[in-house]
């Protein structure tokens, strides 16, 4: 099953792959999960939606991924939405100590900035869902690993409203417009989920682990991507099939019937 880029929001965010593969290692197989995107740094491979309505949120917000590094001890970008300076509003990545960075910016770049405490990845080729939330007024965050959250430190505090940036939404790198994407993300990537809103801790650990069971129905959810599809799945006799399946050799579109049965 190919990589499908679509924003299953409802948003129309579709994504643009630049040179990310299909990855059949998920880091959970409840729903249709069965496709991640594997990006390589060294490509550097990456993924990024256009700037759009949706996009150009400047409240509060919470980011979600499911990440499997290859490579420790680099700065990889994750989410992030940072034309250049002066047009800005967040980066999401993780440091040299394989720790949160994350930052959000002003229309006069000032900086508000958290890290974790502490290392977040211990070991390469583990999945691990990482997520941040921040209360942009105060300004403050947290950060969670693996559905619950972890200790963390404002680093900076001088921002405390969001510049609405031009640029695109890159994924697994940090894009913008023209210059070569740096901070390329090297590993695999999944569930990619933007929140104009303050997700609270059990929003977080109910959902971090499934699929959405009606993303077009959550109201702040602005961008979301499992990378295959989430409609198209229906069952005949048992068996899963959508779009791209076959069921005794025929063609089985979503939209088709079999023996009277959607």
């Amino acid at each position: 099953m190919a990589i499908v880029l679509t924003d299953a929001s409802g948003n129309g965010n579709t994504l643009t792959n630049v040179s990310a593969t299909e990855s059949s290692n998920v880091p959970f197989a409840t729903g249709n999960n069965t496709v991640a995107v594997d990006v390589e740094a060294s490509t550097p491979a990456y993924l990024y939606a256009n700037d759009s309505a949706s996009l150009s949120f400047t409240s509060d917000f919470t980011l979600e991924v499911w990440a499997n590094f290859e490579t420790l001890g680099a700065f990889q970008s994750l989410i992030c939405k940072d034309n250049n300076t002066l047009d800005k509003s967040f980066d999401f990545f993780i440091n040299t100590s394989n720790k949160v960075e994350a930052y959000f910016f002003s229309a006069t770049d000032q900086v508000s900035q958290c890290n974790s405490d502490a290392a977040v990845i211990g070991a390469t080729a583990t999945w691990v869902h990482i997520a941040i939330s921040w209360d942009i007024s105060v300004p403050t965050a947290v950060v969670y690993v693996n559905g619950s959250s972890v200790a963390s430190t404002m680093a900076l505090t001088n921002a405390t409203t969001m510049k609405d940036s031009s640029g695109p939404l890159g994924i697994g790198a940090l894009v913008r417009t023209g210059p070569t994407p740096s901070l390329p993300f090297d590993g695999i990537l999944d569930e990619v989920r933007v929140w104009d809103d303050i997700r609270t801790g059990t929003e977080i650990s109910n959902n971090y682990n499934i699929q959405l069971a009606n993303p077009t129905g959550e109201a702040n959810l602005k961008a979301y991507y499992p990378f295959n599809p989430l409609s198209q799945i229906k069952t005949w006799d048992g068996l899963a099939y959508g779009s791209v399946k076959t069921v005794e050799g025929l063609a089985v579109a979503s939209v088709k019937k079999i023996n009277g049965l959607q």
